[in-house]
């Protein structure tokens, strides 16, 4: 059975990238990021995502 910790934990995902891309479209907005800038970092976010819940099931351990 799922813990209330780890429902909580699923249930910030979707408001922080909601946050993250509401500050990057800011900054580019304002001119404090540059769209090329913006572009060739997003292959970035998907493998840093993965990687984070990779490590989260590997330290979770066999069920």
């Amino acid at each position: 059975m799922e813990s209330t910790s780890s429902r909580r934990n699923r249930g910030l995902f979707g408001p922080l990238i909601l946050i993250l891309v509401g500050m990057v479209l800011l900054l580019e907005r304002i001119g404090m990021l540059d769209r090329h800038t913006i572009w060739q970092w997003l292959p970035l976010f998907p493998i840093l995502i993965g990687g984070v819940l990779l490590l989260k099931r590997l330290r979770r351990g066999p069920r």
